[in-house]
């Protein structure tokens, strides 16, 4: 028993580390925060585009989500 509980333990705080690296990670983005991950590993950042893209995607027509999501997914590879 005693050996379960302590692999249980070790295993929950490294659950917790990796949840607040990930978490202060996303919160050093600048336009970008969320809460501290509570009970599992999910974290729910917000995303804050500048008024700018606002204006820029206004401008084209479409949604700012839609002008950020194409334009990471151009410049970086990454998709969202």
């Amino acid at each position: 028993y005693q050996s379960h509980e302590a692999e249980k333990k070790a295993i929950f705080q490294s659950l917790k580390r990796r949840a607040k690296i990930a978490t202060d990670g996303l919160n050093s983005i600048p336009g970008f925060s969320c809460q501290q991950a509570q009970g599992a590993m999910y974290i729910f950042p917000k995303v804050s585009l500048p008024q700018g893209a606002i204006e820029l995607a206004e401008e084209n027509g479409i949604a700012a989500d839609t002008l950020y999501a194409v334009s990471l997914l151009e410049s970086t590879g990454i998709c969202v």
